[in-house]
């Protein structure tokens, strides 16, 4: 009988300790696990580019932006050869003519005509 002295009392204790603990892993740790992680996503439905037309030279660079998101963005060019584009957003021109470059977001899909001259 000494044993169980708190009898209840110890049990409820043991309840709230767990409980607690509980609630400081749910509020401080597992928000930084791949579980938890969470990351605000604004909706893109102001996203844009800084730049909608580009002139460049061959063998000239250019950054394009994407503007009014915090997603990663997919950058791509419908001519390899004329511009090219890497993740990033930079564009390299290669050689006279005209190509587009095509950013896609999570629910959008922008265009930035890219006209290269000698």
């Amino acid at each position: 009988m000494n044993r169980n002295r708190m009898g209840k009392r110890g049990c409820i204790y043991k309840y709230f300790i767990l409980i607690l603990c509980f609630c400081v892993f749910i509020k401080w740790i597992l928000p930084y696990t791949r579980f938890g992680y969470y990351s605000p996503v604004y909706e893109d439905m102001f996203c844009r580019l800084n730049k909608t037309q580009l002139v460049m030279k061959a063998g000239e660079r250019k950054k394009i932006r994407v503007i009014g998101v915090n997603q990663r963005a997919v950058f791509f060019s419908t001519d390899f050869k004329v511009a090219e584009v890497d993740f990033g957003g930079n564009v390299y021109a290669h050689k006279n003519g005209t190509a587009i470059i095509v950013v896609k977001t999570n629910t959008k899909q922008l265009k930035c005509k890219v006209k290269v001259v000698s």
